[in-house]
């Protein structure tokens, strides 16, 4: 069993020393551009800070939400911020911590990663990351990489890699997804990372009611065979523009609408799925996988360290075997009294660390002083609920 040894103060330093460092190599226009781009002010989300290596899709997916997000179908290009800049946009986030025990890292999200177009960007993207930041990296993707490119993955020092493989339907996947990959080459690339030492994860999400559920024992025997080490499952969410095209594609929208209220124009609107996931838990861990409620929880499994969403004190763990609880980081009061000062220019009166949490007591004028995203940097090194009591 691995437990780490976390020094709050070394790695609130790290985030410093990589910014400056990062600032020498970049010109003034490079540095520009990597400060006002969105990646250096967001908020992470549970699955960890989401990094575009592209923009749009044109996959064309039936159930794909980036439509009504503001991106289209109908091209796909490649990020414009280059590998460094993308890894100085990350150090100069507030909400970031660098480092393995840092925020995770999430690639896709608005745009196929491995699109041929923004696959150079991502693996760019892939490698600073590991080599200057030491961050987990997850993606998930519906395309292949190459053997060569996998190869090439595999002898990356200090790569801490999550694949996610996105497959929801084995029959209709010409309808819902008429440009993607078929599932059956999705099941090659998993076997490819599989011999190359990755832990490939199948990504079942979004689960399509009446589309998914029925194919479920089918696409989770497929993916065991091809080599997942366990499944993600997540929820569908629909707008008027999703049923609509989900209707065009053939899918019987009925069981889809009986899961959601009044459709909203383009507001996406999650599908009350709670069952249809019980149902995914019980096929995966009938054949022997792992189940996980959540990507950072596959992550976090992947790369063999405590999750970064702290899933075991929300109700969201599923007791897989990376034992999160058995690998939270040793924590020294002292050096958290220091990171808050150094952190917020605030002085603890009191701190007091338990296994879940830490309770820091701070005088009522010096709470205002405090940012949300100071409280966050703490969560994430310390791996656990961070308390503020005035006092």
């Amino acid at each position: 069993m691995e437990v780490f040894d976390v020094n709050t103060l070394n790695s609130i330093y790290l985030k410093e020393k990589l910014r400056k460092q990062l600032e020498l190599k970049l010109d003034a226009s490079s540095r520009k551009r990597a400060l006002s781009d969105h990646h250096a002010k967001r908020k992470p989300r549970p699955c960890g800070l989401t990094v575009h290596s592209g923009i749009g899709c044109v996959n064309n997916c039936a159930y794909c939400y980036i439509q009504d997000m503001g991106f289209d179908f109908k091209n796909t290009k490649p990020y414009p911020l280059g590998n460094v800049e993308m890894a100085y946009a990350l150090l100069n986030n507030p909400w970031f911590c660098p480092g393995k025990t840092g925020t995770f890292i999430a690639i896709g999200s608005v745009t196929e990663p491995f699109h041929p177009k923004c696959v150079d960007r991502s693996l760019s993207y892939i490698e600073a990351f590991a080599e200057i930041l030491g961050n987990p990296i997850q993606f998930s993707t519906k395309m292949m990489l190459s053997e060569e490119h996998v190869k090439k993955l595999s002898q990356i020092k200090n790569l801490l890699l999550s694949p996610l493989i996105t497959i929801v339907t084995l029959e209709a996947s010409k309808q819902l997804e008429p440009n993607a990959p078929t599932p059956f080459d999705r099941l090659e690339f998993i076997k490819c990372l599989r011999k190359y030492g990755f832990k490939p994860i199948l990504f079942l999400r979004p689960i399509i009611p009446g589309v998914t559920d029925r194919e479920l024992d089918d696409i989770v025997s497929e993916a065991k065979s091809a080599g997942v080490y366990g499944v993600v499952a997540g929820s569908l969410r629909v707008t008027e523009g999703i049923v609509a095209r989900l209707r065009k594609a053939g899918v019987d929208v009925s069981a889809i609408l009986k899961r959601v209220g009044k459709l909203q124009g383009s507001k996406q609107i999650a599908v009350r799925s709670g069952d249809l996931k019980q149902l995914v838990e019980k096929v995966v861990k009938e054949k022997g996988l792992t189940y996980f409620n959540s990507a950072c929880c596959a992550c976090a499994f992947s790369c063999e360290i405590p999750c970064f969403s702290l899933c075991w004190v929300t109700n969201m763990c599923t007791d897989c075997p990376n034992r999160c609880e058995e690998k939270l980081p040793h924590v020294g009061i002292d050096d958290v009294v220091r990171a808050l000062h150094l952190l917020a220019g605030v002085k603890a009166i009191d701190v007091e660390v338990s296994m879940h949490k830490v309770s820091l007591k701070v005088s009522k004028d010096d709470v205002k002083k405090i940012a949300d995203a100071h409280l966050f940097t703490l969560q994430t090194l310390l791996r656990r609920k961070i308390t503020l009591i005035p006092s």
